[in-house]
């Protein structure tokens, strides 16, 4: 629940699907993400069941996403707001409501030391995608693809 820190992570969903279940539950749910650790997040149904199969009993579809991206993660555990991931909810719109400057954390794992990991994305390997991907300067690739 606490991904082994000491604080929880809170999410409200933008989802008429969503929020009518959260209304009728009258209550949160605590519930991890729809793909495995170090997944690509799912952006439609089929993706949730082509990982996670079995591993669930239900999977609620309320049609594809909206957005493609990763949600924003924004620590407010602290004196100064921090944001922990970009996402589609921008630096600028949160820094608007919060009417105070955010702090921004380094994107890449190498960057900060393991305890100062606060969120999912701030790891070098997380979010990776099954496909093999391999780096080639662009005149291999050119050969390779476009000929």
């Amino acid at each position: 629940m606490t991904g082994g820190q000491n604080t929880v992570g809170l999410r409200m969903p933008d989802h008429p699907v969503a929020l009518r279940l959260l209304q009728a539950f009258g209550g949160g749910i605590a519930a991890p993400s729809a793909n495995r650790f170090c997944r690509i997040s799912p952006t439609q149904a089929t993706h949730v069941e082509e990982e996670l199969g079995d591993a669930v009993d239900l999977i609620l579809d309320g049609g594809a996403c909206q957005v493609g991206v990763e949600s924003t993660i924004v620590d407010l555990s602290g004196n100064r707001p921090k944001l922990l991931r970009p996402g589609h909810i921008t630096l600028l719109e949160i820094e608007a409501v919060l009417q105070t400057e955010l702090i921004i954390m380094a994107p890449q794992a190498e960057q900060i030391s393991p305890s100062e990991i606060r969120a999912p994305g701030m790891m070098a390997v997380h979010y990776a995608p099954v496909t093999e991907a391999v780096r080639c300067p662009l005149s291999v690739c050119r050969q390779l693809f476009w000929n």
